[in-house]
């Protein structure tokens, strides 16, 4: 889209969601702003239109995506949250989620949304890598689990407690017994 054709489409979008504040051209206006780089423009004409509509998934996957660039990755994770409460079944909700677990190394969390999105999109080559890191990720922390178990596996050596005053002494090693 030229920037000509984008500037026509803002006006047009502006002007419907003045006219009606309730309508869902709040969306495709904030994603225009995104688009021309208006981020946070984006943001608030996002965060108006769910105080009007709480419940439209795809507002909250746009603001997910606006805060993530923003660099705001615990309010995406939040806005994606909601998403999968909205709409169980949402892919970009579900990757989203996933990525952010496995890139916080909470491996439980990521397989349960990147498994979830794998069975919604087979191919996704995102969802796919994200997997394969995973699944290496899963195969080393089981590893260190072994390592960690084994140690503690080996019996301590209890330390000999000094002989008290007065205690005989033990005998040394190939002395012959006392008569």
């Amino acid at each position: 889209m030229t920037s000509g054709a984008a500037i026509a489409d803002l006006q047009r979008l502006s002007e419907e969601v003045a006219r009606d504040p309730g309508s869902s051209s709040f969306l495709p206006l904030a994603e225009a702003y995104r688009r021309l780089g208006k981020t946070q423009a984006a943001l608030r004409v996002c965060l108006r239109g769910l105080e009007r509509s709480p419940g439209h998934v795809g507002a909250h996957l746009l603001l997910a995506r606006l805060y993530l660039e923003l660099g705001d990755r615990e309010r995406a994770a939040d806005e994606w949250a909601v998403a999968v409460k909205l709409d169980p079944e949402n892919f970009d909700a579900h990757r989203g989620l996933g990525f952010y677990h496995l890139e916080r190394g909470e491996l439980s969390s990521a397989s349960r949304h990147l498994e979830r999105a794998a069975r919604a999109r087979p191919a996704d080559p995102a969802v796919r890598e994200a997997l394969n890191v995973l699944r290496r990720r899963q195969a080393r922390e089981a590893a260190r689990a072994k390592l960690r178990v084994a140690d503690t596996a080996v019996a301590p050596v209890e330390p000999v407690a000094p002989a008290s005053p007065g205690a005989a002494a033990a005998p040394e090693v190939g002395a012959a017994p006392a008569q």
